[in-house]
């Protein structure tokens, strides 16, 4: 996209982010017509589900305009609602972060409490249990680009396994990676 708006205007000033920097990027891509924020809070592309990246470009050249996504993909689901462990969907578009999973896994920056410990079963880092329930996630599309690709060992540790992993085989298998 970026090659493309310069292609067009070689002058313009451009930044792009996607999940790296501090946008709104799930309430602008309803306003580009995209998809819907879900009331597991996500992003919730019509095809695609929530299973993906959304990119953000920002540029000093003014571009059409797309018109914004209206239709509710919920409707009358409670999926993700009724699925979360914790009930950290406290209401619908609404998430207690004290109460996610992904939340206490991955940003909390001090022990994680007993009340979540109990309520993670095969979660290490974040939980997907609203996601894997929701209708749209249902056949999710696949990537092509090795990039996404989890490291072959992920697939050949077993449960048991997990709890003796050496800091040598935890930086093999996730360098590069967020959990790193």
């Amino acid at each position: 996209v970026m090659q493309y708006i310069l292609s067009i205007f070689p002058k313009a000033g451009i930044k792009y982010f996607t999940d790296t920097g501090p946008v709104i990027e799930k309430k602008w891509a309803v306003e580009a017509g995209l998809g819907q924020i879900g009331k597991n809070s996500l992003f919730i592309h019509p095809t695609y589900g929530s299973y993906c990246f959304i990119s953000v470009f920002i540029t000093d050249v003014e571009l059409e305009y797309d018109t914004p996504y209206t239709k509710n993909l919920c409707v009358a689901c409670n999926k993700c609602m009724l699925a979360c462990p914790t009930g950290a969907i406290e209401f619908p578009y609404q998430i207690n972060a004290v109460k996610c999973i992904s939340y206490n896994t991955i940003e909390l920056k001090q022990e994680v409490s007993d009340e979540i410990k109990r309520n993670i079963t095969n979660q290490i880092y974040g939980c997907d249990i609203c996601q894997d329930v929701c209708p749209y996630n249902k056949k999710p599309i696949s990537t092509n680009i090795s990039d996404f690709d989890a490291h072959p060992m992920l697939f050949e540790i077993s449960k048991e396994q997990w709890s003796s992993l050496t800091e040598e085989q935890f930086n093999v298998i996730f360098a590069g990676t967020p959990i790193e």
